[in-house]
Parts: structure tokens; C-alpha cells; sequence
């Protein structure tokens, strides 16, 4: 049997030496042609919804709280759209969600007078 030292053998590379992977990566294309195009059909969509809330909010003389409670569900309901369609998979955005989801409870949630429960 030989020694263990002899089995073991560790090759160290010197610190002015870089390692080149084998395989070269290319260019990486993070969202095909219809994922960007799906994500700016629903942009537009989003642009156009809001210039449309402004204006309703804006002839109906609705009040600051509700039209922002109108235009925050329209983003957030468009964010979330633009999410799905952008092929993010459900572990990357289930915390968006949350995060959207509690944005519009909060929102919701508060009132102008404090109603005793």
C-alpha cells in the first residue's frame, strides 16, 4: 500500500493564474420575445387604465383617500400581471405577492375616523 501522502495529492495554482471555464457562456437572453412583448402590451394597458382613473377621479370629484385606494389597486393589479407574464416562476414571486397583498391591506385597511371594533 502507499502512503497517504502520496494519494492525496493537492494541486494549488498560483495567485496570478485565473481559470477560464471549458464551456463558453454566450449571451444570456433573460426573457424571450414574447415575454418582453407581453410585458409591454400590459405596461401600455397600465398607462392608458390610469390616464383613465385620473380622469374619472378627476370629472367625479372623488376624495384624496379613495382614488388613492383606485389608483394603488390599478398598479398593484397590473404589477402583478406584469409579473406573471414576464415568466417569473411562483418561489420568485410569491413574495411580491405578499408584499403587493399587504400594500393593499394597509391601504384598505386604514380609514379616516378611528371606529371603535
Amino acid at each position: 500500500m502507499a502512503p497517504i501522502d502520496s494519494v492525496i495529492t493537492k494541486k494549488t495554482l498560483p495567485i496570478t493564474e485565473t481559470i477560464v471555464p471549458d464551456e463558453d457562456i454566450g449571451s444570456i437572453q433573460f426573457l424571450s420575445n414574447k415575454e418582453v412583448l407581453l410585458g409591454l402590451i400590459i405596461l401600455t394597458t397600465l398607462i392608458i387604465v390610469l390616464i383613465i382613473n385620473v380622469i374619472v377621479v378627476k370629472k367625479m370629484n372623488i376624495n384624496a383617500d379613495s382614488s388613492v385606494k383606485l389608483l394603488l389597486t390599478t398598479i398593484v393589479i397590473f404589477s402583478g400581471l406584469f409579473l406573471v407574464a414576464a415568466g417569473y416562476d411562483d418561489r420568485t414571486i410569491a413574495p411580491v405577492f405578499g408584499l403587493l397583498g399587504a400594500t393593499l391591506g394597509y391601504i384598505f385597511g386604514k380609514s379616516e375616523t378611528n371606529k371603535p371594533a
